[in-house]
């Protein structure tokens, strides 16, 4: 069983489904939020995103990587939505049905084994199925 297929199986991902990626990423503190330092940290929202063929599902995770809520979105449901990368980070904007938005940023390069990157053919991917 290789990553993809065993993280899959830990979040209950519907049969059928072909994972693509999962990746982590965190939806950033704005405005006024940014005046209060360091404690802006704790207005910060941290999910863990998970791409496959027909649907992406958001994990919201705790400050201790637990997951505490889980919903799962088609691309026909995220119309509007855009993916735009940049040196550093994946900027993932997405619009839901009844005016929610949603931005969150994810690594786009990262050093060592256990990071969580986007790859290049999940970018490309998204590209085609939000646009």
């Amino acid at each position: 069983m290789g990553i993809a297929e065993a993280k899959a199986k830990a979040l209950e991902i519907e049969k059928g489904e072909k994972v693509l990626d999962s990746v982590h990423g965190i939806s950033p503190a704005t405005g006024w939020f940014l005046l209060l330092g360091p404690l802006a940290a704790f207005m910060m929202k941290y999910y863990l995103l998970t791409f496959t063929d027909k649907a992406v599902y958001f994990h919201r995770l705790s400050m201790a990587s637990n997951i505490v809520q889980s919903d799962r979105f088609t691309y026909t449901e995220l119309a509007g939505s855009k993916i735009e990368t940049g040196f550093m980070n994946n900027e993932l904007k997405f619009s839901f049905e009844g005016g929610r938005k949603l931005l969150i940023r994810s690594p786009r390069k990262a050093f060592g084994k256990k990071a969580s990157v986007m790859s290049e053919a999940t970018i490309n991917f998204l590209k085609e199925k939000l646009s």
